[in-house]
C-alpha cells in the first residue's frame, strides 16, 4: 500500500504523518494477530489447542528434556490432561524398555506405576533389574497405617493424601487390592520379585543423603536429572488439577564411558563395587 504525503503546514504535516503511522501500526498488529490465530488453528487441526514453540535440535548422543518446556506437549496418563512440556516419565519408560541385559535404578523416591510396570516387564523378560531407594521412601504407600497418617505433620499428611490418588484410580476413596497391585509402584516391584535396597542395607539407620536420580541401561545408556519418579515431580499434583509439577529436567546420555561411571556408583551402593 503506497502512502502519499502532500505538502502541508508543519503542524498539519505532523498530524498527517502521525495519523498514517498509527494506521500502519494497527495494520501490523492485525497482521500479527491473524498469523497468531492461524498458527493456533493449525495446531488445533493437528490435535492440540496448546501453542508450542519450535523445538531446538537435539544431539543424538546427549538429549535434554524439560517438563515445563514450551516446545512440546503431551497427554498425562494419570489425570488424563493435555499439558505443555516433555513427558519425562515416558523418556524413562522408553529407556527401560530398550534394555536387553540390565537396568539399574537409583532414585530417592519411586511412585509412578508406569515406570514400575516397565521394570516389571523387563524383569519378567529375563533382564536383570535392581532398584535402590532412600529409606524414607522405601515403604509402599498402601502400607502406611491410619495411625501413622494421623501422627504426620500437616505438610506430610497433605503430601501423602495427594500421593495416594495415583493408587485410587476410580477415586472412590478406597484402595482396593487390585488397585494396590497395579498402581502402588513399590508393591508392583515387590510382587514381581525385583530386588530393592535402601541406604540402611549396610546396617546403619540410613544416611538421609541418598538423593540420586539415575537409570543405567545395558551399560550404554544413562538417564539422569532433577526429578524424583513421582507425580508431583514429573506431571503435577492430583489434588490441584491446574498443577503441572515441579520444574524438572532429564538428560539422556548414550555413552558406555558415562554409563561406566554411574554403574560404579551403583555398585558401590549395592555392595558389590
Amino acid at each position: 500500500m503506497a502512502v502519499y504525503i502532500r505538502e502541508r503546514s508543519p503542524g498539519s504535516r505532523g498530524r498527517f504523518i502521525l495519523r498514517w503511522g498509527l494506521v500502519g501500526l494497527a495494520g501490523l498488529l492485525l497482521i500479527g494477530g491473524a498469523v497468531w490465530v492461524l498458527r493456533g488453528l493449525r495446531q488445533r487441526s493437528e490435535g492440540t489447542s496448546i501453542a508450542t514453540l519450535a523445538p531446538l535440535p537435539q544431539d543424538p548422543l546427549i538429549q535434554v528434556f524439560f517438563n515445563q518446556s514450551q516446545a512440546a506437549y503431551y497427554t498425562e496418563p494419570y489425570r488424563v490432561v493435555e499439558r505443555s512440556g516433555d513427558d519425562l516419565e515416558q523418556v524413562i519408560i522408553a529407556a527401560i524398555r530398550s534394555a536387553d541385559v540390565s537396568v539399574d535404578v537409583a532414585v530417592q523416591e519411586l511412585r509412578l506405576p508406569g515406570i514400575a510396570a516397565a521394570l516389571r516387564e523387563r524383569h519378567q523378560a529375563g533382564v536383570r533389574v535392581r532398584v535402590i531407594l532412600e529409606n524414607t521412601y522405601r515403604r509402599p504407600l498402601s502400607a502406611i497405617t491410619p495411625q501413622e497418617i494421623a501422627a504426620m505433620e500437616e505438610r506430610d499428611r497433605l503430601r501423602y493424601a495427594d500421593s495416594v490418588q495415583i493408587i485410587d484410580r476410580n477415586q472412590d476413596g478406597q484402595q482396593s487390592p487390585e488397585e494396590i497391585a497395579e498402581n502402588d509402584a513399590l508393591v508392583v516391584l515387590q510382587n514381581a520379585g525385583i530386588p530393592i535396597l535402601d541406604d540402611r542395607a549396610d546396617g546403619s539407620a540410613g544416611s538421609g543423603l541418598m538423593h540420586h536420580k539415575f537409570v543405567v541401561v545395558d551399560d550404554r545408556l544413562v538417564i539422569l536429572g532433577s526429578a524424583n519418579f513421582t507425580a508431583s515431580d514429573i506431571h503435577g499434583d492430583f489434588l490441584r488439577p491446574d498443577s503441572r509439577g515441579n520444574a524438572n529436567h532429564l538428560l539422556r546420555i548414550s555413552s558406555p564411558a558415562v554409563a561406566q561411571v554411574f554403574t560404579q556408583e551403583f555398585a558401590l551402593m549395592w555392595g558389590d563395587g
